[in-house]
């Protein structure tokens, strides 16, 4: 196997390791904020917490979590765009 074949083969394991990683993430987040809603309705008799609850999770649905999506949209290009620029460089020297 030649060095770039390996070079691809390791720059593909990394890149699918890491979108399997940024789903653990968003699917761990999305279980806590299940649990952060089941809470707040009436488990712990939080009748005062529930509405700052409720807008925290309002803004995290809204906010982070598209916010972490992007990022790790960001995050998985540039590992695609690096390897490519080292595919290049290799197979012109």
């Amino acid at each position: 196997m030649g060095k770039i074949a390996v070079i691809d083969q390791e720059f593909t394991q990394m890149a699918t390791e890491l979108k399997a990683n940024h789903e653990e993430i968003l699917e761990a987040y999305e279980k806590l904020n299940e649990l952060m809603r089941a809470l707040s309705d009436g488990a712990l008799k939080t009748e005062q917490l529930t509405p700052k609850i409720e807008g925290l999770l309002d803004g995290v649905n809204s906010d982070i979590i598209s916010r972490m999506k992007e990022l790790f949209t960001q995050t998985e290009t540039v590992i695609t765009d690096y390897e490519s620029v080292i595919m290049n460089v290799d197979t012109s020297c």
